[in-house]
């Protein structure tokens, strides 16, 4: 039986984690992304180590690695997102897109994942169109350009270095620019054509980001519909009754012996379930008193495994395109080692609690809070914090309406279930 509570706390640990994971980075540039990406997933991998091991290491699911991979792609862009829009506004638009993605899937059984079912399907429909318009807004939201930023850090360095003189600050000012200017992909670029790229970006990782939880659903809907199922303890009385708890657990040894079920041919049905191998299995749930399919928190170190694969994957080829092709040396910042380990382990506790989510929410219901929640959290961050979004008035308003759109589009889809 879904855990309502369990489902919100994963809720709440995913959007914050996912909003915030990034700021342990903002102080040293991540140059083209790449070196970030393999000290990030490499913090992933050892939280879902830890984690695999706390929920009884069950088999990996080579399907479920496929999502890992198809997020790590659309992560190896994100340093320049928001080198290009900044943070709040890259993780508003590309959570928007991720969160398109995700309903459609549920909504229409598309890509793998088997169609759910909403109990008020209009309400849901109007809060997926207003989702679709929060994007547009969020599109003319315009980061902080660099006049405005160079602006309100001579006002910060006037606050704090009242004893200087204006051109001892101003050569702090300059010095600092140079700072962040290094290793920067996006240098040299206007800010017309970095916003382009950053909204075109964000737009691609977000449908990426949206896909890579469809295979692991996909492993999930699949084993219900085609074996766990079969286990109904309605079909046994008197003695059997208690034995389909068993036959559900170990739907593999058992197999041949579930002659009590109504299976139109056993033996069809047990050479495929051992064609399938051990990483198909069944999970008994004693509060509904039914057998379900494989727990799609089950696979959450799977996807881990795929991300890291990917990540050092891309890094290699990276190495040997810089090295052996261009003849440059790859862009490192050891400084960003730890910070980047650190990302990692917010991310993939933060995903471990969207699993939780899907499995006691529905894709259709915690698909939307934790898609566009971080991107809010994230803007306020990059607001008081590190000048990403310009104050003007007109351009705060456009934020405010946009940040708007997308809690009503939120509210509609989570009371439509």
């Amino acid at each position: 039986m879904p855990n309502v509570l369990l489902g919100y706390a994963g809720v709440i640990v995913a959007a914050f984690g996912f909003g915030s994971n990034f700021l342990v980075i903002k102080k040293w540039s991540p140059g083209d992304g790449v070196f970030f990406q393999l000290n990030l997933c490499l913090g992933i991998w050892m939280v879902g180590l830890v984690y695999h091991i706390a929920i009884g290491a069950p088999p990996i699911q080579p399907m479920a690695m496929i999502g890992g991979a198809l997020w790590c792609t659309g992560n190896i862009v994100v340093p320049v997102i928001i080198e290009c829009i900044g943070l709040g506004l890259g993780l508003l638009i590309w959570g928007t897109a991720n969160m398109i993605i995700g309903w459609m899937s549920a909504h229409f059984g598309i890509l793998g994942v088997t169609k759910q079912t909403v109990s008020k399907m209009q309400m849901n429909v109007i809060g997926f169109i207003i989702a679709v318009v929060s994007i547009l807004v969020y599109s003319q939201v315009k980061p902080m350009g660099d006049e405005e930023t160079k602006q309100r850090k001579k006002a910060r360095k006037y606050a704090v270095a009242v004893n200087d003189t204006e051109q001892e600050i101003q050569g702090m000012l300059d010095s600092d620019a140079e700072k962040e200017a290094d290793g920067k992909l996006t240098a040299g670029m206007s800010m017309t054509m970095r916003r382009i790229i950053g909204i075109l970006l964000a737009l691609i990782a977000g449908c990426l980001f949206g896909s890579c939880f469809n295979p692991a659903q996909g492993v999930s809907d699949y084993s219900s519909k085609h074996y766990c199922s079969y286990i109904d303890p309605v079909s046994l009385t008197g003695e059997l009754a208690g034995k389909a708890k068993d036959d559900c657990n170990h739907i593999q040894v058992n197999c041949y012996n579930l002659t009590n079920y109504k299976i139109p041919d056993l033996g069809a049905f047990c050479r495929g379930l051992s064609k399938e191998g051990p990483s198909m299995y069944c999970v008994w749930d004693s509060e509904e008193g039914k057998c379900d399919g494989i727990p799609i928190e089950h696979m959450a170190f799977s996807q881990f495994c795929g991300i890291m694969l990917a990540s050092f994957t891309y890094y290699c080829i990276y190495n040997f395109y810089k090295q052996g092709i261009k003849g440059e040396n790859p862009f490192v910042n050891i400084p960003l080692i730890g910070p980047g380990f650190v990302s990692g382990i917010i991310w993939a506790f933060a995903q471990i609690g969207w699993f939780y989510a899907n499995q006691n929410l529905e894709m259709s219901v915690a698909f939307p809070i934790i898609t566009t929640a971080p991107g809010i959290i994230a803007t306020m961050w990059g607001i008081f914090l590190y000048d990403e979004v310009s104050l003007k008035t007109l351009n705060i308003v456009t934020l405010i309406g946009a940040i708007i759109t997308a809690a009503v589009a939120d509210a509609l889809i989570t009371l439509s279930r």
